[in-house]
């Protein structure tokens, strides 16, 4: 009897404990049910959410605290979270989708203060020259004029920019960067005054185009060369004001994250200086850059860099970028040679620095054979791999297996090839299986596209990016490509957004509308699900949301209410 009353008297204490622990977890719920309660800080509604992995989801609006997206569902199961202090923003029908993410910037260096004419979208002769006559005219007052963003296809043989720029501009220097800083045209004025002439000899890793008739300089100062102008033209602006400049030009687009790619610890710190006077309105990944000679010591110098800047939601710095350009080498590129590629890739990757290869046509396939190198020799990094390779050169399916063979992110930039388009030669490229921009073949393989717009040699707009994605054209008759080298719309925004996010190392914070995710956020002017493709050339970004604040408006939209 004695042993039944001790099991009654535990079985009786078992159920207290239970009841009591279910009341406690039973409160917790309702507490916590209460707090999700609270009202939101802001609030859109009437629109269209993209959710990437439930594409029938009907899902209207989203509630905002603080910085943070606390609800994603219909406008009735929103509605609760809407207080008397809550801003609320009607879409007016038009899609939600995460804050965009340009994965390659090059706002570093000279193009951080480029300023003057802009050049990115001028693919031609004609409007090159249009764009610099119009600005000389409108600025009178500049004692130079500076431009950025050119193309290489604009260039033709070199020779006669020099004369043409002098007509253009006859009474003032002239110095125009191209779209990747590593080239520049000038007039006769702005040689005179770097005291460039016949007898110059070319700097080390530069050279100053000359008349091979003559000898005389052309106005094409490759690589260094464009340095010996540099010393002598003016600043546009500083790093603080250019940098407060990119914010804002992003934010119209859209856009709330940016990787920039090939900065210097100069430019670091400028960012970090932003940062640290609360002036930094974008999140902003790094890629240091890397040449060719780049030894132990200067990883380490970097380790100490990324060590200072530390763990940081706006400011990250651990990546290196490679510029591999097409190799072999020319005096454009940066001088690596396939060798050369894998002993910097497999320094840094040692290193745990995430490895960016910039490359075009031969260079595409040194670069994949740089990374699997590093993979085979380096233990993998605490924090895994996401090494990459930015190219805007076609492959075959034999380089697609071997990027996809070692886990690397292909990474484009989709406005520079739809601008760069009419001037493709399809007829050039053998007919071996190669597709100028392969895009959806690699996303039905697995493959993890990364996007972003190349700034400053194309506009910074993803808007342009997804009409490219999304462009249905075939190539013209008497070629036999495929036209599969579009892609389906969800694969392109993945690819602004949360693969952006991948790229970065942060799509735990960012790149996709869900509880817990950072409320970065774009509204756009329409639901770009619904209609023809072509429609995307008409749609605009009405609102953009940084971290739980409305940074940009478009001036023409009302749509903002306080409830």
């Amino acid at each position: 009897m004695r042993l039944v009353g001790e099991i009654g008297s535990r079985l009786t204490g078992w159920i207290v404990v239970a009841i009591v622990t279910g009341t406690v977890i039973a409160g917790l719920i309702v507490g916590a049910q209460r707090a999700d309660n609270r009202p939101a800080t802001l609030v859109i509604t009437n629109g269209r959410v993209y959710t990437p992995d439930a594409p029938d989801a009907t899902a209207q609006a989203l509630a905002i605290r603080g910085n943070q997206i606390i609800r994603v569902g219909t406008d009735k199961q929103i509605a609760p979270l809407r207080g008397s202090r809550t801003q609320v923003i009607d879409a007016h029908g038009g899609t939600i989708l995460p804050g965009f993410e340009d994965a390659h910037v090059q706002a570093a260096g000279d193009l951080i203060d480029s300023g003057g004419v802009d050049l990115s979208d001028a693919f031609t002769q004609a409007l090159v020259a249009q764009r610099v006559r119009t600005f000389a005219a409108d600025h009178p007052e500049s004692p130079w004029i500076l431009g950025h963003g050119w193309s290489q296809a604009i260039l033709g043989d070199g020779s006669s920019w020099r004369p043409r720029l002098d007509a253009l501009v006859p009474d003032r220097p002239v110095y125009l960067l191209n779209a990747d800083g590593s080239a520049a045209l000038v007039n006769s004025q702005a040689l005179d005054l770097a005291d460039i002439s016949r007898e110059t000899a070319d700097p080390a890793d530069g050279t100053i185009v000359r008349n091979p008739r003559t000898g005389l300089p052309t106005g094409l100062l490759l690589g260094t060369a464009r340095l010996l102008v540099e010393a002598v033209r003016p600043a546009t602006t500083s790093r603080a004001d250019a940098i407060k400049a990119l914010a804002a030009r992003a934010h119209a687009a859209g856009i709330t994250s940016v990787q920039i790619l090939g900065v210097t610890p100069a430019d670091l710190q400028a960012y970090a200086a932003a940062r640290r006077a609360g002036r930094l309105t974008l999140r902003v990944s790094l890629a240091l850059a890397a040449g060719p000679g780049f030894s132990e010591a200067d990883a380490t110098k970097d380790d100490r860099l990324r060590s200072d800047l530390g763990a940081d939601p706006l400011l990250a710095a651990d990546a290196v970028w490679l510029n591999a350009g097409s190799l072999p080498d020319g005096p454009a590129q940066a001088g690596f040679s396939p060798a050369e590629l894998t002993r910097v890739a497999t320094l840094m990757d040692r290193h745990s620095w995430q490895v960016l290869i910039q490359a075009e046509s031969r260079g595409v396939t040194a670069a994949i054979d740089a990374l699997q190198h590093a993979i085979q020799a380096n233990p993998l990094p605490a924090r895994g791999r996401r090494n990459r390779i930015d190219h805007r050169g076609p492959l075959d399916r034999s380089a697609l297996a071997a990027m996809a063979d070692a886990d690397l992110l292909d990474a484009q930039q989709l406005e520079h090839t739809r601008l760069a388009a009419r001037l493709f030669d399809w007829a050039a490229l053998p007919r071996t299986g190669l597709a100028p921009d392969p895009w959806q073949m690699l996303a039905d393989e697995g493959g993890r596209l990364v996007l972003g717009s190349g700034w400053p040699g194309a506009p910074l707009n993803p808007l342009v990016g997804l009409a490219a994605a999304v462009d249905a054209d075939d190539p013209p008759a008497d070629t036999d490509w495929p036209t599969w080298q579009t892609m389906r719309l969800r694969a392109a925004i993945d690819g602004y957004t949360r693969n952006a996010a991948y790229s970065s190392f942060d799509e735990q914070h960012q790149g996709t509308l869900e509880p817990g995710m950072l409320a970065d956020v774009v509204i756009l002017s329409r639901d770009i699900f619904s209609g023809t493709p072509a429609q995307l050339d008409d749609t605009t970004v009405q609102t953009t949301i940084f971290d739980g604040t409305v940074v940009y408006t478009r001036p023409s939209s009302t749509n903002t209410t306080e409830n």
